[in-house]
């Protein structure tokens, strides 16, 4: 009777044990800019471990089947600062974080931009936002003959279909036609309606030092074509990249 009395209690904390033993957690969350602004892309994962993915367009991330216990979870895209905080996972249990805020970096907000100003200011100065693609950007996402596939990475910008026969694509920001966009290379624009179809697709990415990138009305300063937003493409100083 002594014996069944105190294998009792044992045996229940070895079935439990094996009950959960292999039972995994899930982490889910969000990340965005100070602004709101969904950040693509980002990487997120446990320090320490392999367990990790990207965030995808609208900035979420699910994290599955990792191991149970305490965790430090980190994220970083370039551009911003690392974020990392703690996280307590438990087995079959999944964690929601919420929306998680990652700080620009002083280099980013120090980064010189012509477009929407005429002349050369730093982007925290810049009246208008302006999105920076690097060529290092490109390199890591683009294919060796899709410029336009490396821009519609940007959020609010997409590739569409614009010729059935052909097969090009052209860009479409905030919705509207191709043709609403100015395409501008060093700042001299491209005239045509046919600029943001064939003017994008015939510049290799090897040529490019970065893309500048307004999502918004700039008719103003770039005429009646920038009625969705303007593309400005940077080329290479020929001297430093020949």
């Amino acid at each position: 009777m002594y014996f069944l009395r105190t294998a009792g209690p044992l045996l229940y904390v070895l079935l439990n044990s094996l009950a959960t033993f292999g039972q995994t957690a899930a982490l889910r969350g969000e990340v965005r800019s100070p602004e709101g602004r969904p950040l693509a892309y980002a990487s997120v994962g446990l320090v320490g471990t392999a367990y990790g993915g990207t965030t995808d367009e609208e900035g979420a991330f699910l994290l599955s089947g990792l191991p149970t216990g305490s965790h430090r979870l980190r994220i970083s895209m370039l551009g911003y600062l690392a974020h990392e905080q703690p996280v307590e996972l438990q087995g079959g249990a999944e964690v929601s974080l919420g929306p998680i805020e990652l700080e620009p970096t002083q280099w980013a907000l120090q980064e010189v931009v012509v477009t929407g100003t005429m002349k050369e200011t730093f982007v925290r100065d810049s009246p208008v936002k302006v999105e920076v693609i690097t060529s290092r950007f490109l390199e890591r996402n683009s294919s060796p003959t899709s410029l336009v596939e490396s821009i519609s990475l940007v959020n609010g910008v997409q590739e569409v279909v614009s010729c059935g026969v052909c097969f090009t694509n052209s860009i479409s920001i905030n919705g509207l036609p191709g043709a609403y966009t100015a395409i501008l290379v060093d700042g001299a624009p491209m005239f045509g309606n046919l600029a943001s179809v064939y003017g994008l697709n015939g510049i290799p990415a090897s040529l490019i030092e970065r893309l500048e990138v307004i999502k918004g009305p700039s008719s103003t300063l770039y005429g009646s074509e920038a009625v969705a937003g303007v593309i400005n493409v940077i080329t290479k100083d020929p001297a430093e990249a020949p």
